[in-house]
């Protein structure tokens, strides 16, 4: 049976007072279960007649794993909240009702988004404010099958959960960690492995993608799109020309989707599975001459979409493409009478045709200032949003490329970034909207007087080596210490990148 984990958050009437005192726990259950009937289920089975008042249920989540339970128990630790003479350790006294509300909204804004990364899974290993700090946030390293096999406990995880999904797969993974062509890229968090890419070179420019995973607790807090992000820049230099992944995990086509695979089809008896359950067939192309006009995005679009034929199980088929359009970020393929086949925003476009640079990829980039200690928390927690001072105001930012200048005592460019999109507002509304998304609190994105923006990025890569900025300045790209982000021509984005050169494990 297939179970989900519930935290829940429960106290009494008379306990939530002044100082609110709750019980923070966990249960599981069915996934087709109440998350509030299962947590009900487990206080009543706590309480029973210990207590005269009925127990209050402030709230009740599904979780991605027990790590949200045991590090939200961590902080209010930390913060001297935990009531040491209480039976049990889950029950915390709050300072005031507005701390307790806090926390709830914290855990509700969580499930709304989907990214519990902020409650969790970030990392407690990285001291200091140097590049290589940067880069252990980052956290993912190149190694050798002879290497990986090393990491036991990850080695043990992944045979016990995809055993059951593919027949032969010890075997397999036995024969690929002996393979000396099998590239294991790994990630790790608290010096502990818990997840890997693994790739093979095909020949004729094609790559197999065999395995992308990540443990259970540290999924959705960016670790599959730092391992995939590896991988494209080691295609890259191998001048791979297609790379395509299998799956079973209906959950991670649209993960793969968004970084510019498409789904080419689906097998349904390949691994002779019990339940039948069928095989995702993902693709991703990669371009490397960059568009000198539209006729060349035109040509790239009828690559990635060709015509298919009507079929009796698919009578409508597809038109070829005869038309591409770019309209408020927004890419249009269309057919000769007009008829629209697909539709992209700018930067699902960007991934699709990546790495080449497209005659709709913005000529203005951006530089953004930052603190190294908040660049680390942005790799090791997953966090995709910049706050700041709201610069550039008319520009739209949409597929802009960014360099993130780390300040003193790097005092140089570090990392890269693709512009999804730029939200302006007060810092409540920001924060209300975004908050989770980006490592500052509410305080110190702004008082209410101020204007902010939020730049929601990804493809967030470090660099192979920091640009310090005596070789920015010599070679044109800055004047001086960037205060404020600012925009830059894209030639100078450019060089900066080329000085620097992309990390890939």
């Amino acid at each position: 049976m297939e179970i989900q984990i519930v935290l829940y958050i429960y106290s009494f009437p008379s306990y939530l007072r002044e100082q609110p005192r709750v019980k923070i726990g966990r249960t599981s259950g069915s996934i087709d279960a109440d998350p509030k009937e299962l947590a009900l289920q487990r206080i009543r089975g706590q309480i029973r007649t210990s207590h005269a008042e009925e127990p209050k249920l402030l709230g009740a989540v599904k979780v991605p794993g027990e790590w949200v339970e045991t590090t939200i128990h961590s902080q209010l630790k930390n913060q001297g909240y935990h009531i040491s003479e209480a039976p049990g350790i889950e029950w915390f006294r709050f300072p005031n009702q507005k701390e307790l509300q806090d926390l709830l909204d914290r855990i509700y804004r969580a499930v709304i988004i989907d990214d519990f990364s902020e409650l969790g899974g970030g990392r407690r290993d990285i001291e200091g404010e140097s590049f290589d700090s940067i880069v252990s946030a980052f956290g993912v390293r190149k190694l050798s099958g002879s290497e990986f096999r090393r990491e036991i406990e990850l080695v043990k995880v992944l045979d016990d959960e995809l055993s059951p999904l593919y027949p032969g797969f010890p075997q397999w993974f036995d024969r690929t960690m002996s393979s000396s062509d099998a590239v294991f890229n790994v990630a790790y968090r608290d010096r502990q492995a818990i997840g890997v890419a693994i790739w093979k070179p095909k020949g004729n420019g094609i790559a197999k993608l065999s395995t992308l995973f990540v443990t259970e607790n540290y999924r959705r807090s960016g670790i599959g799109r730092n391992l995939i992000l590896t991988c494209f820049e080691q295609w890259k230099s191998e001048r791979i020309r297609r790379a395509f992944v299998t799956t079973a995990r209906v959950e991670l086509v649209k993960f793969f989707e968004r970084y510019g695979f498409w789904v080419e089809g689906i097998g349904r008896e390949i691994y002779e599975r019990e339940a039948h359950q069928p095989e995702w067939f993902l693709t991703k192309l990669f371009f490397y001459e960059s568009d000198k006009s539209s006729l060349d995005a035109l040509n790239k679009a009828k690559i990635l979409f060709p015509s298919i034929i009507s079929t009796s199980y698919n009578p409508a088929g597809r038109e070829e493409v005869e038309q591409i359009q770019f309209n408020d970020a927004t890419v249009e393929l269309s057919a000769s009478n007009g008829s629209l086949i697909n539709q992209f925003s700018l930067h699902s476009w960007l991934n699709l045709t990546y790495p080449a640079e497209s005659v709709y990829t913005p000529q203005t980039a951006y530089v953004i200032p930052i603190r190294p200690q908040f660049l680390i928390q942005i790799f090791q927690a997953g966090k995709t949003v910049y706050y700041g001072r709201c610069s550039c105001k008319q520009d739209d930012m949409r597929g802009s490329l960014i360099l993130f200048y780390a300040s003193r005592p790097i005092s140089g460019i570090v990392a890269i970034a693709r512009i999804v999109n730029r939200y302006i507002g007060t810092p409540t509304k920001l924060y209300s909207d975004l908050g989770m998304k980006g490592v500052l609190t509410l305080e110190e994105i702004g008082s209410e007087e101020q204007e902010r923006h939020a730049v929601e990025f990804d493809f967030l890569m470090p660099l192979s080596q920091v640009v310090h900025l005596n070789d920015l300045r010599s070679n044109g790209v800055l004047n001086g210490p960037p205060q404020t982000m600012h925009s830059l021509r894209i030639e100078r984005y450019k060089i900066a990148v080329e000085l620097g050169g992309f990390y890939a494990g």
